[in-house]
Order: C-alpha cells, then sequence, then structure tokens
C-alpha cells in the first residue's frame, strides 16, 4: 500500500475516533446524532456561540450547503426531538429564526470545552513551531479539499 493511501486512511479514521471522544465524554448524548445532524447542530452552535439566539434558515442552509428545503427537513427532524426550535425573529416578527434548546446549547458549550482541553493536552510540551506546522497543514488539505472540482473520481455517478 502506498503512503499517500495510508495517510488517506489515518485521515479517514480522525472523524471516527473523534466521535468516539465525544461519546467517551457525554455517554449517548451525541450517539443519538447522525453525522449530517451533528453537522447541523455544530454549525447552528457555531453561529450562536456568543448570542445564545437564532440564525434564518436560508443562513444555516448556506452554511451547510444545502438548499433551504433540505436544511429545513433536517431542523424539522430536530424540532420534533425537542433539540431546536424555531421562533419569531425579534427584528423582525415575520422571520423564523432557528436555535437551539438552552439545555442544548450548554451541552455543545461543554463538548466545546472539553475539546480545546484535548486539544491543550495534545499540544502540552510540544515546539510551538509544531503546533504551527500542523495548523498550517491542516489549513492547506482543508484549502485544498474545498478546491476540489465537485463532480465524481470516476468520471460518472455510482447508479443507486
Amino acid at each position: 500500500m502506498g503512503q499517500e493511501l495510508q495517510l488517506w486512511e489515518k485521515l479517514f479514521i480522525l472523524p471516527r475516533n473523534i466521535r468516539g471522544g465525544a461519546l467517551r465524554d457525554f455517554g449517548s448524548g451525541l450517539a443519538r446524532f447522525s453525522l449530517n445532524q451533528l453537522l447541523l447542530l455544530n454549525s447552528l452552535y457555531s453561529l450562536t456561540r456568543n448570542s445564545g439566539g437564532g440564525v434564518p434558515l436560508k443562513r444555516l442552509a448556506a452554511e451547510l450547503e444545502v438548499t433551504p428545503a433540505t436544511a429545513s427537513e433536517m431542523v424539522d427532524t430536530l424540532v420534533r426531538r425537542g433539540i431546536l426550535e424555531r421562533r419569531h425573529s425579534e427584528v423582525d416578527r415575520r422571520a423564523v429564526e432557528i436555535s437551539l434548546q438552552k439545555e442544548w446549547h450548554e451541552f455543545f458549550r461543554a463538548n466545546e470545552l472539553s475539546y480545546m482541553r484535548r486539544v491543550e493536552a495534545f499540544f502540552a510540551g510540544r515546539p510551538a513551531a509544531e503546533r504551527r506546522n500542523f495548523e498550517s497543514t491542516v489549513d492547506a488539505l482543508n484549502e485544498f479539499l474545498a478546491a476540489l472540482p465537485q463532480e465524481p473520481i470516476a468520471g460518472k455517478e455510482m447508479e443507486r
């Protein structure tokens, strides 16, 4: 197996290990969500981290790079489960904003603090240059992946 494939497999394992760490920290709290739901919840938390308020559905959809209809379906599921709420904007009563229920906002804040501690622990005792190199490499990889064409690698989509 080539070095590139070995590296790709290591990168592919990272999300599983990150999720495993969250499950260890928070038990089954995060296990109840699909990956797409976790992406939505994390995006919503990031957008409302400081305000604790809500965001318009279109902004959330744009953040997730999905259509507003797709985002709305995802939100509806999480509203029914009592995790999100839709409420009228205080600025424009005609507009509806999506927000995390208070206890879930607090849950994601605790999760964020846990990961901040893990990053600190990972880099503790390592030279500052190693952290800068790591951050630079992660940034470069994210930029590379974001710039890839939106077409299937094989030239056509797989049939279902």
